[in-house]
C-alpha cells in the first residue's frame, strides 16, 4: 500500500499552479508560495486541519473475508483527543489490523491519524485510550489502543482489540481477518490477562451458579455476546465486593 502525506500533497498542488506563473527567485516569493500552500490546505480541511496530517489510506482487498474495523465498516461520529486537543463528532473507522483511526477528508478520502498523537477516542459507548510501553495501567502490555471495559471500585479491565490475517492455500489462496482480542484486568495493583468470560469467572473466583443467574437476570447469552458477559461479570464482582472505607 502506498501512502502520501497530505501536507506534501497540498504543497505539490500549489507548486504546480506556481510553475505556470513567472519564476521569481526572491525569498519573498518563496515565502508567499509557502503561505499560499498553507491557505489552500486549511481551506480544504477547515478547523480540523491538524488531524488531517496523517497518511492517505488504501483499501483492503475485497478478497479478504471478514472486517478489519471495530464494530462497523461505516464511518461513525467520534470524539478524539489528538495532539492534546479535543475534536468532536469526527467521522472515523477504527482499523484493528493497522491499529489506527481512519477519518475522512472533506473530499471523502480516508486518512490515517498518527497513532502516537492520538491519546483517546470514543465511538458511541465504547471508550479507548492509548497506552505506550511501560505505562502505569498495563506496564507489561503491548503499546496500542485499549478499550476501557470497566472502571470500578475493586478492579478495572481493558481489551486490546486486534485482528490478524489468516492465509490458507487450498485450490486457491484464502485470506480472512481473524479476531485476536486480548483482555486485561488490574486488581490490587496487579495485572493479569484472560481470553474469555470463562477465564475471567475463574480468575475472580465467581461461583458458576451465581454467574448463570446473573446472565439470566441481565438477559445475556454469553455464547452470542461474550463481551457483554465479560462486562456483566466485572460489574457483578464490584457489586459483591464493595470498597473498604
Amino acid at each position: 500500500m502506498r501512502f502520501i502525506h497530505l501536507t506534501t500533497l497540498a504543497l505539490l498542488l500549489v507548486t504546480q499552479q506556481l510553475h505556470a506563473q513567472q519564476s521569481d527567485p526572491s525569498s519573498v516569493f518563496v515565502d508567499s508560495a509557502q503561505m499560499q500552500a498553507i491557505r489552500v490546505y486549511h481551506a480544504a480541511t477547515g478547523s480540523n486541519a491538524r488531524i488531517y496530517t496523517g497518511m492517505l489510506q488504501s483499501n483492503y482487498s475485497q478478497q479478504i473475508e471478514g472486517r478489519p474495523y471495530f464494530d462497523t465498516s461505516i464511518y461513525v461520529p467520534a470524539n478524539i483527543t489528538y495532539c492534546n486537543l479535543r475534536y468532536e463528532k469526527i467521522p472515523v473507522l477504527y482499523d484493528m489490523y493497522a491499529q489506527t483511526l481512519v477519518t475522512l477528508l472533506p473530499s471523502n478520502i480516508g486518512v490515517q491519524l498518527q497513532p502516537d498523537k492520538t491519546t483517546a477516542f470514543d465511538i458511541g459507548r465504547y471508550r479507548f485510550i492509548r497506552l505506550d510501553s511501560g505505562n502505569n495501567f498495563l506496564p507489561a502490555a503491548a503499546p496500542g489502543f485499549y478499550e476501557i471495559l470497566h472502571e470500578g471500585r475493586q478492579l478495572s479491565a481493558y481489551a486490546h482489540r486486534r485482528v490478524t490475517i489468516d492465509e490458507r492455500i487450498t485450490d486457491r489462496v484464502e485470506r480472512k481477518f481473524v479476531v485476536a482480542d486480548k483482555y486485561y484486568i488490574r486488581k490490587n495493583g496487579q495485572t493479569q490477562s484472560f481470553g474469555s468470560w470463562r477465564g475471567l469467572q475463574k480468575m475472580l473466583g465467581l461461583q458458576r451458579g451465581k454467574v448463570r443467574r446473573r446472565f439470566r437476570e441481565t438477559g445475556i447469552d454469553p455464547k452470542l455476546k461474550p463481551d457483554l458477559a465479560i462486562r456483566a461479570l466485572l460489574s457483578y464482582y464490584d457489586d459483591q465486593n464493595p470498597a473498604t472505607p
